[in-house]
């Protein structure tokens, strides 16, 4: 814990994070691009908790505005409150 503090690369601190277990760590490190972080849910989080970690990821992504929301809401009706 006190490693991952000590690290400014976000990266090595979600390797940390997955070291400790704390999947809902990594989904919330900012210094992860998008993709990298859906890459991440799909490949290690069981199916049950995938879909709702990837909404509350969205709701998070459109709150605040992030245009790379796009890439998991489209060009459609979803992506106006962008």
């Amino acid at each position: 814990q006190h490693m991952m503090e000590l690290c400014k690369e976000p990266y090595l601190r979600a390797l940390f994070l997955i070291l400790n277990r704390d999947l809902d760590g990594v989904m919330k490190e900012d210094g992860i691009t998008l993709m990298d972080r859906v890459a991440f849910a799909c490949r290690y989080m069981p199916d049950t908790v995938l879909n709702t970690a990837i909404k509350q990821l969205l709701a998070t992504k459109v709150k605040r505005g992030q245009l790379d929301a796009i890439l998991l809401l489209g060009l459609g009706p979803s992506s106006i409150p962008l």
